[in-house]
């Protein structure tokens, strides 16, 4: 805390120190402050987003601010080729807040943006019809 009041444009506290403080120390209070403070300092950084959307999901199980990191990056160019596994968590996420709409949404649109032969089809395929979707004709 001391570090990014003195130097709040100092990009490696927010995403180092969250990673040491939630990984190393167990510090998930710090680790999420850390990364809500650097969020709001980079909005719109890969790492910061995927970093603080893991330790949120998985560390602390705050499902609004996962979200809030994993829609970010869902919404970033070129994320298939990046995180392709990344709309299937969105929309876990989704159900858990109980929306499957908005997780159906998700998977439609991913499953639209991958090649036909991309080995994640089938799996976004069964997905969406898991959700009672229906796959678009090719």
């Amino acid at each position: 805390k001391t570090i990014i009041t003195l130097e709040p444009e100092f990009y490696q506290a927010y995403l180092y120190g969250g990673q040491y403080l939630s990984i190393i120390k167990d510090d998930l209070d710090g680790a999420s402050y850390l990364y809500h403070k650097g969020q709001n300092k980079f909005p719109d950084d890969y790492l910061m987003n995927y970093h603080a959307g893991y330790h949120f999901l998985y560390e602390v199980k705050d499902f609004t601010r996962a979200k809030i990191s994993y829609t970010r990056l869902f919404n970033m160019a070129d994320m298939q080729n990046k995180f392709p596994l990344l709309p299937k968590i969105l929309a876990k996420i989704e159900d858990q807040s109980t929306d499957p709409v908005a997780a159906l949404v998700i998977l439609l649109k991913a499953y639209n943006e991958l090649s036909a032969d991309h080995p994640l089809k089938e799996a976004y395929a069964k997905a969406i019809k898991k959700r009672g979707g229906k796959i678009p004709p090719p």
